[in-house]
């Protein structure tokens, strides 16, 4: 049985009626005691990976083998093989992945998560969705895998990647639970056949000091004729935006952030090239600047847009946002085209000025040159 509890809204459906959605980013730990614990809370988790077009991978262990994760996902989604054919889904056994003697290589598990979110970028997923289990490792190597758990959290959190880490919790002794408990944001576990979930200290304190920081920057910003966004640079793909982008181009804060392609399709066709290649090498020392370029607006119509924009790395986490403010300039395009056009006539008549003056020169040379020789005929 699961128990409905609070969701956070506008991010990652996770599958599961206790935690509804969570950001990219995040780190997640089960606690089992049957195979059936683990069914509850994975197969719904990495159906909704799959529907949301994440890539999938599910790192096989004790007590579910590969034959038998299959066949519990096949009873969810009849179109399990499609899945697997696209290489969108990946389950594969613990050797296969961490290497035939369990060890625990942080370096090498995290590159290759890196490389795995990398893969599935390049192949026009959304991100990734993963899961493995610490029976994976053998006991004795226990510490090093509480290592690697705290030096996975700050790695998870710059990508676009979510994991849930399954522990038997009979195989944990409590300071283990207790050292699980701090290395993951969320911890489900069951009481009384009802799984719920618990958050770290730290967790809780982060998000509660975010969220401030949140409702006062939006409180600010909601009152603003300009545009205020936040966006992910790699694809355009909007985080916020204030509620002025719906005067400037027609379309609802919502519509903006859910449709990750919205700001790249509103930017006119011509002026694509030249945002993306500014955007790139701006991003290469994290230099501010402004961009002018024409939008195209809900209903058809074509505006002039001014970007400043600004770059923000976290010290800690290393994740790069592309911040701005955007205000239109049409009035003033359209007045300073009126100029340039104005300037173009005048110099067309200051250039047809001075020739028919030379012309006028040369004519008026060649008269007195005729005139001084029928002179001179005259006179003979």
């Amino acid at each position: 049985m699961l128990k409905k509890n609070i969701s956070f809204a506008n991010l990652r459906k996770t599958g599961l009626n206790l935690l509804k959605e969570v950001p990219w980013g995040t780190h997640l730990c089960q606690f089992y005691r049957t195979k059936e614990d683990l069914i509850e809370i994975l197969v719904p988790y990495f159906k909704a990976g799959l529907e949301n077009n994440e890539l999938c991978l599910w790192v096989a262990c004790d007590p579910l083998g590969i034959d038998e994760i299959k066949s519990v996902l096949r009873e969810q989604m009849k179109n399990l093989d499609d899945y697997e054919k696209k290489g969108q889904l990946e389950i594969i056994s613990s050797e296969k992945w961490y290497g035939k003697l369990r060890e625990i290589s942080s370096k090498n598990i995290l590159q290759g998560w890196k490389d795995l979110e990398t893969l599935a970028l390049n192949l026009g997923f959304e991100g990734i969705r993963v899961t493995g289990s610490a029976l994976c490792f053998e006991k004795k190597y226990w510490k090093e895998l509480f290592d690697y758990e705290v030096a996975a959290g700050p790695v998870i959190f710059t990508c676009k990647m979510i994991a849930v880490c399954t522990y038997f919790l009979d195989d944990c002794s409590a300071a283990d639970v207790v050292k699980t408990v701090c290395n993951h944001q969320v911890t489900l576990i069951k009481e009384k056949d009802v799984w719920t979930f618990v958050q770290s200290a730290a967790y809780q304190k982060s998000e509660k000091i975010k969220r401030e920081s949140q409702e006062k920057y939006k409180l600010f910003t909601e009152n603003l004729r300009e545009v205020i966004y936040s966006a992910d640079p790699s694809g355009l793909s909007m985080k916020y935006v204030n509620k002025a982008i719906e005067n400037l181009l027609g379309y609802t804060a919502k519509e903006w952030i859910d449709d990750d392609n919205l700001w790249e399709k509103s930017i006119y066709p011509e002026d694509r090239p030249k945002i993306f290649a500014e955007i790139k090498n701006a991003r290469k020392n994290l230099k501010n600047g402004t961009i002018e370029y024409r939008v195209v607006q809900k209903n058809g119509r074509i505006r002039w847009v001014a970007d400043h924009y600004m770059w923000q790395k976290d010290p800690e986490s290393g994740a790069v946002l592309l911040n701005g403010i955007m205000y239109d300039i049409t009035s003033s395009k359209k007045t300073e085209n009126e100029l340039r056009e104005n300037l173009k006539a005048l110099e067309a008549f200051h250039d047809f000025a001075v020739n028919r003056e030379l012309k006028m020169a040369e004519l008026e040379k060649k008269v007195k040159t005729l005139t001084a020789k029928l002179k001179q005929r005259i006179k003979k």
